[in-house]
């Protein structure tokens, strides 16, 4: 209760202006309140005498905060997928909290920057959300009022893979909606650089995965170039080779002009008995 007392005379104006600087306010958002409050505000001026004025009484609404989701978790350094590799969590301990609702109703996963053949898989598991991806907006849409621990856990499950050879970046956000239709800001994006396999090279000019040509091989990851076969070696397999053994030693009547080029056969009347020349 707020008593305004005067120190000496004071006149029905000021205190009338008093009256009205009177302000009413409730410490924090009331999160985890969902209903209004009403308050009655009752005012009675007394003179001095003793005699006073007739009840006056205020109604305040007031209304809580609803508060947004908040997402956290997110991986803070970039991410390598590597072209033709299994799948890839993107966000594996996301968590979303939110101070006024224990629940929501929807989220969504966005490729950004995505290429044909881009996917996002996931699991829902028995959690009652449904989940669907939309490779035209490279987007996953969950739906299904479930608490938000089984949210996170569904969020948990979203892995990347693709079919594409672009070896672009791709950059992944979350939107989280609760229960009472309060959206989340967009979440700090997950960042996923894209490098060749092995076999491959990434063609920096054009953003692809190029297979290393016959007559070379590539061991190793996330590289831009292929190591072509020792001299006196050859290679006559399919284009993508990962390892050096599929480099073959040159066979009789048989020459390189230089490692890694193709065989090229004796002219007639020349003769090499030797296995793996690298040059007549």
């Amino acid at each position: 209760m707020l008593d305004l007392v005067a120190d000496g005379i004071v006149s029905a104006h000021d205190f009338t202006a008093a009256l009205r600087t009177v302000k009413f306010n409730s410490p924090g958002d009331m999160h985890g309140k969902t209903a209004d409050r009403t308050l009655n505000v009752v005012i009675k001026a007394c003179h001095k005498a003793g005699v006073c004025s007739d009840l006056a009484e205020q109604c305040v609404n007031v209304k809580p905060v609803n508060d947004s989701p908040v997402i956290a978790g997110i991986p803070s350094t970039d991410r390598t997928f590597t072209l033709g590799g299994d799948a890839e969590l993107i966000a594996s301990s996301i968590a979303i909290t939110d101070k006024d609702n224990n629940n929501l109703k929807l989220a969504t996963v966005t490729i950004e920057a995505a290429q044909v053949g881009d996917v996002l898989t996931f699991d829902v598991g028995a959690t009652g959300i449904s989940g669907a991806y939309d490779a035209a907006t490279a987007k996953v849409t969950f739906a299904g009022t479930a608490s938000i621990e089984l949210y996170n856990q569904v969020l948990r499950t979203v892995a990347f893979s693709t079919t594409s050879t672009s070896t672009l970046m791709r950059a992944f956000s979350f939107i989280a909606t609760d229960s009472n239709s309060k959206q989340s800001g967009s979440s700090a994006n997950v960042d996923f650089s894209i490098c060749a396999g092995a076999g491959s090279f990434e063609n920096t000019l054009q953003n692809a995965l190029v297979a290393c040509p016959t007559g070379k091989y590539q061991a190793s990851v996330c590289t831009t170039s292929c190591e072509a076969c020792a001299a006196g070696k050859h290679g006559d397999g399919p284009a993508g080779a990962s390892a050096e053994s599929h480099c073959d030693t040159c066979s009789p009547g048989t020459y390189q002009t230089s490692a890694g080029d193709a065989l090229l056969l004796l002219k007639e009347g020349t003769l090499d008995a030797k296995i793996g020349r690298a040059h007549v």
